[in-house]
């Protein structure tokens, strides 16, 4: 009998459909025997479709997840969002899973939608989320997140963990847990915690509502496998099942389907019924009763069994269909089930029905009360019918379409509410007045809206939804809206949700139901016989053969019989306690990190535990691996071709070795970082070396191991010695000195093992847990591994002996293990590599290969290639094993061939040329079938010249004027392709283009020569869709400066910045210069320009340029000549410095104002590093008409007025005939507007005298050439001096020097500039201007003739911005004759200075130019000898003493002591009549430097003698 119980249900209807069908009684199928080492094995299949379960289909199901916040309480959404202070759970039905059976694997299937780089962890959750407190819960669900041992899996997700659908293994005591909940319950929960807990990291996964919930995927040892799906719960509101659970308004519901159908079908494609269980007989006795479907016997060797089977089934009585009672809530009469006050006019009422009956509304109507005031009747009685179970919705007509459509009365003044305006339910009957229900209150104003459920204004912009348990109005709207949301009656939502509007339903609790079914069984009859024996040996067969075609062999590929490699561990892992690995085999080396294992696979792949999506190596990376380490969460691999792949955490580089390293052949990791044994026995380190631990040492070599600790590394050496290097505070590299023979050597946390060739062991290093204590009787030890503070060893006889630290048991031997090949110990782990001997299946030997059922060889590898084949021939194959007891049961049958080739060719050959050069290129070409490519072969005519494996080809050895013609074909392997189509081309044939335009600027001792490029560059292309090629000329813009009118104007030119011309010109290599026929320079880049400098001003140079290409050299452009001259000179004494230049500006070539600087081209006039001098220039006029300059006028500009002569240029000799520079320019007015026809020669004198060196001699001579007599000449130099704070100048004249003089200020002034005429009886016009009131700032004619010929003005400038005019006239000067006349500049720090300075230049113009002193040419000389006082005095360490000689006489100048000793001779020699200065250094006739103190100065000349006193300070 099978009892049926139906547990609690509410509103929805379970049904549940046995369906049973009168099918045959059928025994077992597929009975087999399958012999064993001295064992049988009996299997079979059920005859019908019944395994022993159920086929339960949920329809329409909630998954039950969530979110919980830790303060607010439960979100109201199925999805899991876990991000700061929210975290998820989702409870799962395990009401299939076997009954406190541990699954083997469980696996967590989930959808992520939404995250940011999160680190989560899988936690237990004991409590039940549907009667929990949000608090309670919380706290349930965070405890354990990422503390590693506690959840059920943690996962530090890659920062490209992307949205999609995942599968992680969940481990530690999910598997005890879920075997626990089994036994007792049918739902099981687990927590989602993002543990970085803030809002900057969260992962978000789909719930029951998303396309995409979650499952468990539960595997058992007998493989069986359950997708187990969320638990669905009761209703469409979690928040309000929760609370009727919590408030005990409800029972607790563990599992609910919407509707359920059972089928109990029994049947298979036979007709038969699946059978409960079975009878096994064995030689015609029954040997066991059993519900599996497999059995297994031991036996004797070699003796035949034989069995058969029938199956039990049960049979039902009858089909019946069981319909428990609806289970339905009434109420005693209408209530207000929906109230919504939303957006602009969505607003309604909803009245539900729950009396179990219809009901006549004509009975009811609605009342109003607006903002505290009286209640009003709605006019408009409730009409018509509401049916059990049915809502009537009263809405404002203009509310949104949706809510329209479920209203029954619309247009009602009775839904205009704003939230403070209270409704009531009425009913009359017979004239009694009933109040049924109550939103709102009265008559109370609440000002904006009424509390409800502990929101404030809840009446205002939200949805009240009355809560299912509800099965009455209510009077008292306090009750009714509560204060919070357990004791309120309403559920508050948010504005303008209207999905709960036009159905409602209420539901109580009903007691289980238990039906009655009755069945008989029947049994089948017998199955058929099979017979076996067991073995003493199986003889096992491969598996997994399969083939690899290529062009010429076919390989053959199978699995071994039996897999060597597999893994043992035990301790604590990352993830907590160490799993049983299901899966890994075929392992052949280990590796154990701090907290994680490495395995090392025989197809050179790792696989990594704990394993995880981020935590595994892709595909595209897991290959060619031969070693592997790991350190504290990284690890290094090394491949097959010598480098090193690193992955995992890198923060001080340690999973990244550097690419240099092609020759690894081993490698080691410590705590955060890495090493690698090269193939030439040195030893490379990467990572961390805080503590030196990256320092291998110098002239470390012929290593053969290495390993490494935390902070520390080592290595041993072929003759049995260890180095080792880095951290050193526990004594772990403190090798003993006496340590040799060594063979292994093993690096703990902070201590070291080393395994002796005796099988002894030596430890130093940390001891706090006993680990370098060695235990006694380990007997001879073959293996060493050592831990984060354990050890474990092998010894000969298979035994392993653990010690040191065992906190999590890591030294404690689980079982006795055989076959140990390699240790491997983690912080606190340890992990072993097992060897599987393959002892049942026999002594392996080999395998022998079988084509078309022939054997054709034998190999001892697991795989074979054949290289016999033809194309297009198909052979097939089979293989054995051969055991020395025999051969195993052949494989399936392979059927393969060879992959004919299709020798592909290349699609396009294209060619190019230019002058030098063809050049082939075509696309490479490789398929599937095309064959082994090894090259392409070039066909030049016809004729093969090349093969190649690129895919572009240059032939250098055309000629020119030919074409020629090519193909290419395909080379394979196995053959070579058809040609590409025919491509002819020739080479360019160059030109050899002449330079265009050639010309030449004349420069300062230079000369600029300028060229156009003669071509643009151009190749020949040619292929099999060729199209004509379009020159595209771009262009630039320049800017040019000119002047209009005096003022700046821009104008934006337009030019090609490539000309077009012939473009068959040549490979250009670039240009050379020639001057006179002479090479001077090559350019080898794309310049148009060259200067030849060094050149001799006033003389002509003539140029040429050609063309060099790699073809030839052009010929020469026509030749252009030009003469260099010089645009200004400058003077320098020593003490002053100033420019000349060739247009008659002294100190600038223009005025400063004009290109908007502070100084013109020049250096200006400088004293003591301070240019005083701001424009300076030569006037000449004979009328305010006619005046030529080269300075300012009113229009802003500046006069060019002044043309260097032709022929002539500007210099400076600097071994002058007086003076130590004297400076020569020649210029004539010819580029004035009314030219006077005037030649002037400009003479310039600076001597680096001491008497002379603070001024500058300018000496003119003006020549009239033009054919009529100049009348009325003035000539001069003006200068607008800046000394210092320029608008604080001062001017005055001096008339014992005929100078006007600047200084920078009236009072105490330290700076001076002066220009003074030397001539007398030329007329002399010397005046102090203000720039201002003067009109010098636009300098009109008529006011530079006004200044011009103004006389001698000995007034003063004060306190402004000054300029002085200096020269002579007027004069007349006949056609063709001249007139010279001199003015010096000069510039002291005083007054007395100046002055002296002024009569030195006096001195020298006297003594240099005699004949030019008066009008009539006659000197003018003293009339008296005198001696005067010496300049500076005091002095050091030069003075000036000037005298003066009447006539022609002896002079003796001598130096004294104040004891009357002469110490040195200053002159002494005959005199013409004169003014003269001599200086004294401070040295005597020795050339010694005498001492300070003063000195007496005697002169004596005929009766002449006289004496001063000089002061000599140091």
């Amino acid at each position: 009998m099978i009892r049926f119980i139906i547990k609690p249900l509410f509103i929805l209807l379970l049904i549940l459909v046995p369906v049973f069908a009168q099918q045959d009684v059928c025994p077992p199928d597929n009975v087999t025997v399958t012999p064993g080492v001295g064992t049988l094995e009996v299997s079979w299949t059920n005859p019908g479709f019944y395994t022993g379960t159920h086929n339960v289909t949920p329809q329409n199901a909630n998954y039950h997840t969530g979110s919980v916040k830790q303060s607010e309480g439960f979100t109201q959404t199925s999805k899991i969002e876990c991000k700061s202070d929210q975290q998820g759970w989702i409870m799962f039905d395990i009401s299939q899973l076997p009954n406190g059976l541990e699954p083997l694997t469980v696996e967590f299937n989930f959808y992520v939608y939404d995250l940011s780089w999160p680190y989560w962890s899988v936690t237990p959750v004991t409590s039940n989320p549907l009667t929990t407190g949000y608090s309670a819960l919380y706290d349930d669900i965070v405890t354990g997140a990422s503390t590693f041992n506690n959840d059920y899996g943690n996962f530090q997700e890659e920062e490209s963990f992307s949205v999609g659908p995942y599968t992680y293994p969940l481990v530690n005591w999910i598997h005890e847990d879920i075997a626990s909940a089994s036994a007792i319950q049918d739902w099981f929960t687990i927590g989602i915690v993002d543990y970085d807990f803030n809002e900057t990291y969260w992962i978000y996964l789909e719930g029951w509502n998303e396309p995409n919930p979650p499952s468990l995927t539960v595997t058992y040892g007998e493989g069986e496998r359950y997708i187990v799906p969320a638990i669905p719960y009761p209703g469409a509101d979690i928040a309000e099942y929760k609370e009727a659970v919590s408030s005990g308004l409800r029972e607790e519901v563990e599992t609910e389907h919407a509707q359920v159908y059972v089928e109990i079908d029994r049947t298979n494609d036979r007709d038969c019924l699946g059978a409960s269980a079975y009878y096994l007989f064995m030689d015609g006795d029954t040997v066991a009763y059993t519900t599996r479907n497999e059995y297994e016997m031991q036996g004797n060797i070699g003796q035949e069994y034989c069995f058969y089977l029938t199956s039990e089934v049960d049979v039902p009585d009858s089909a019946m269909v069981i319909s428990p009672d609806t289970i339905e809530a009434t109420s005693s009469d209408l209530f207000f089930s929906e109230y919504a006050e939303g957006s602009s006019n969505n607003k309604y009422l909803e009245i539900y029905n729950g009396t179990g009956a219809d009901v006549d509304l004509s009975n009811y109507l609605i009342m109003q009360n607006s903002n505290g005031g009286p209640w009003d009747e709605y006019v408009d009685t409730l009409g018509g019918t509401l049916a059990n179970g049915d809502v009537y919705v009263i809405a404002n007509a203009s509310a949104d379409t949706s809510i329209l459509a479920a209203a029954d009365l619309t247009g009602s003044g009775i839904c205009y509410f704003n939230g403070d305006d209270a409704r009531a339910l009425i009913k009359v009957v017979a004239g009694d007045t009933t109040v049924l229900d109550y939103i709102g209150s009265f008559p109370d104003d609440p000002g904006t809206g009424w509390d409800v459920a502990g929101e404030g204004n809840a009446t205002k912009d939200h949805t009240l939804v009355r809560k299912s348990i509800i099965t009455s109005g209510n009077t008292s709207w306090t009750t009714s809206a509560g204060t919070n949301t357990a004791d309120s009656e309403w559920i508050v939502h948010d504005q303008n949700t209207w999905s709960y509007l036009g159905s409602h339903t209420t539901y109580v609790a009903t007691l289980d139901t238990t039906y009655d079914i009755t069945w008989h069984t029947e049994y089948s009859e017998p199955s058929e016989t099979v017979c076996g024996s067991p073995v003493e040996f199986l003889l096992c067969s491969t598996t997994d053969f399969y083939s690899v075609s290529s062009y010429t062999e076919l390989n053959l590929n199978w699995t071994a019989p039996f897999a060597p490699g597999n893994v043992e561990a035990w301790g604590w892992f990352w993830q907590g306690s160490a799993p049983s690995f299901p899966g890994i085999e075929s392992v052949t080396k280990i590796a154990a990190g701090y907290s994680h294992a490495l395995f090392l696979k025989s197809d050179s792949t790792v696989f990594e535990w704990p394993s995880g999506g981020y935590l595994q190596l892709s595909d595209e990376e897991n290959h060619s691996f031969i070693d592997v380490a790991a350190g504290w969460f990284f690890n290094i691999g090394l491949r097959s071709d010598g480098t090193l792949h690193g992955w995992w955490f890198s923060e001080q580089g340690q999973g990244e070795p550097p690419d240099s390293i092609t020759d690894a052949v081993a490698v080691a990791a410590g705590n955060t970082h890495a090493m690698a044994l090269r193939s030439d026995s040195t030893v490379v380190a990467w990572g961390s070396n805080d503590f030196g631990e990256s320092d291998v040492p110098a002239g470390l070599n012929n290593v053969i191991q290495i390993d490494a600790g935390d902070d520390y590394s080592a290595a041993l050496k072929s003759d049995g010695t260890v180095v080792a290097w880095g951290g050193n505070t526990l004594g772990q590299t403190d090798v003993p000195g006496d340590l040799t023979d060594v063979v292994e050597i093993a690096c703990g946390g902070y201590h070291m093992l080393a395994l002796k060739s005796d099988g002894s062991i030596v430890a130093w290093g940390s001891n706090t847990n006993g680990q370098t204590e060695i235990p006694a009787n380990l007997g001879v030890v073959e293996k060493i591994a050592a831990g984060g503070g354990h050890n474990m060893v092998l010894n000969t006889y298979g035994e392993l002996f653990g010690w040191g630290n065992n906190s999590n048991e890591q030294t404690n031997l689980p079982e006795a293990f055989v076959g140990v090949t390699q240790i491997a110990c983690g912080d606190q782990f340890t992990t072993l590599l097992l060897a599987d001997t393959g002892e049942d299946c026999g002594t392996l030997n080999g395998y022998t290969v079988y084509e078309g059922g022939d054997s054709i060889d034998f190999t001892t590898e697991p795989n074979y290639t054949v290289t016999t084949l033809e194309w297009g021939e198909e052979a097939c194959y089979n293989i054995a094993v051969n055991y020395d007891q025999g051969y195993s049961t052949w494989t399936d049958t392979i059927c393969a061939s060879l992959i004919t080739p299709t020798f592909c060719n290349t699609d396009t050959l294209a060619a190019e040329s230019n002058y030098d050069e063809i050049e082939l290129y075509w696309p490479s070409r490789e398929g599937y079938d095309c064959g082994t490519l090894i090259g392409y072969c070039v066909y030049q005519d016809g004729v093969p010249i090349d093969t190649l494996d690129g895919t572009t080809y240059t032939i250098s050895d055309a000629d020119y004027d030919v074409d020629y013609c090519y193909y290419v074909t395909s080379l394979y392997e196995e053959g070579e392709s058809v040609t590409t189509d025919t491509v002819c081309i020739s080479l360019i044939t160059p030109q050899l283009c002449l330079v265009d335009s050639i010309s030449a600027e004349s420069g300062d001792n230079e000369v600029t020569v300028s060229w156009q490029e003669p071509y643009i560059f151009s190749r020949n292309r040619v292929n099999s869709q060729t199209t004509p090629r379009t020159n595209v000329t771009p262009f630039s813009s320049i800017t040019r400066k000119q002047e209009q009118g005096g003022n700046l104007e821009e104008t934006q030119l337009s030019i090609p910045s490539l000309r077009s011309r012939d473009e068959n010109c040549g490979t250009f290599l670039g240009y050379t210069v020639y001057q006179d026929g002479d090479s001077i320079a090559f350019l080898s880049d794309s310049s148009t320009s060259f200067i030849a400098a060094g050149l001799d001003n006033g003389m002509e140079y003539c140029f040429s340029v050609t063309a060099l290409y790699n073809q030839g050299l052009s010929a020469y452009t026509e030749e252009v000549c030009a003469i260099p001259f010089a645009v200004l000179r400058e003077h320098n004494t020593g003490i002053v410095q100033t420019s000349i230049t060739n247009e008659g500006n002294i100190g600038f070539t223009d005025w400063a104002w004009i290109d908007d600087s502070t100084m013109g081209n020049g250096l200006g006039f400088v004293f003591a590093g301070n240019n005083y001098l701001f424009e300076g220039g030569l006037m000449i006029g004979a009328s305010q008409s006619q005046i030529s300059d080269c300075i300012r006028n009113e229009l802003g500009g500046y006069e060019e007025d002044f043309v260097e002569a032709e022929g002539t240029y500007l210099h400076i000799d600097t071994t002058g005939d007086i003076t130590h520079e004297e400076g020569l320019a020649i210029l004539n007015d010819s580029g004035a507007d009314n030219p006077l026809g005037i030649h002037v020669v400009q003479k310039s004198y600076a001597d680096v005298q001491l008497e002379t060196r603070n001024g500058i001699l300018f000496h003119y001579t003006l020549v009239n050439e033009s054919n009529t007599d100049l009348v009325g000449l003035h000539a001069g130099l003006f200068f607008d001096w800046d000394i210092m704070d320029y608008g604080m100048n001062a001017a005055h004249y001096s008339a014992d020097h005929q100078m006007v003089y600047v200084q920078n200020e009236e009072s105490n002034p330290a700076h001076f500039a002066a220009s003074m005429l030397m001539n007398v009886g030329l007329g002399a016009n010397i005046d102090a201007l203000y720039n201002d009131a003067d009109g010098v700032y636009q300098y009109s004619n008529v006011n530079k003739w006004t200044h011009m010929t103004g006389g001698i003005n000995d007034g003063s400038a004060f306190n402004a911005d000054v300029s002085t005019y200096t020269g002579i006239g007027p004069v007349d000067i006949a056609a063709g004759d001249s007139v010279s006349f001199g003015i010096a500049v000069l510039a002291a720090s005083t007054i007395y200075e100046l002055e002296y300075v002024a009569g030195e230049l006096r001195n020298f113009w006297d003594t240099h130019f005699p004949e030019e002193l008066g009008n009539d040419n006659e000197a003018t000389l003293p009339d008296i000898f005198a001696l005067h006082q010496n300049f500076p005095n005091p002095f050091n360490p030069v003075t000036s003493i000037r005298y003066d000689i009447p006539e022609a006489t002896n002079v003796q100048v001598n130096v004294y002591s104040l004891l009357g000793q002469k110490v040195k001779t200053l002159v002494s020699g005959a005199h013409q009549p004169g003014f003269y200065a001599v200086q004294w250094n401070g040295t005597n006739d020795h050339g010694n430097p005498v001492a300070s103190g003063m000195y007496i100065c005697r002169i004596q000349a005929d009766r002449f003698n006289a004496v001063k006193k000089l002061i000599l300070m140091k």
